[in-house]
């Protein structure tokens, strides 16, 4: 043998001497674990009335009926201030952060976000619609 390989059964056989889970790994008790994931929040746990007043602020400014748009998807978010960080430079927007809701409509391939408080109550888009890419 060589002096490399009793060097490495020197430091196995301590390493096994020092550690009896190593030696005897029948005797290691196996605990699942939970990790806790982020699940995505999906459009159930948007309340009835940001839904609502989502669809009809949608309604009015497409003239579709509001039962015909589909959530793509909404999640709450903090925004920066009473505006929902989409004032304009000429208007006063309270400064205090806004808890609320990002919400994605859809129609066929067109896709409005909305940015609300949490009650629907304020409720702003940015951009009017984006065409959606097949």
């Amino acid at each position: 043998t060589s002096p490399r390989s009793l060097i490495f059964s020197s430091i196995l056989s301590i390493i096994l001497c020092f550690n009896p889970l190593i030696a005897n790994p029948s005797s290691v008790l196996i605990m699942p674990v939970t990790i806790a994931m982020e699940q995505p929040t999906v459009a159930m746990n948007l309340p009835d009335a940001v839904e609502a007043a989502v669809r009809k602020d949608l309604a009015r400014r497409t003239q579709i009926p509001p039962e015909q748009f589909k959530i793509q998807s909404a999640r709450r978010e903090t925004w920066p201030d009473g505006c929902l960080g989409l004032g304009k430079p000429e208007e006063l927007c309270t400064q205090s952060l806004v808890s609320g809701w990002r919400v994605e409509m859809t129609y066929h391939h067109q896709v409005w976000v909305y940015r609300t408080n949490q009650t629907g109550t304020n409720l702003r888009t940015g951009d009017t619609k984006t065409n959606l890419v097949d």
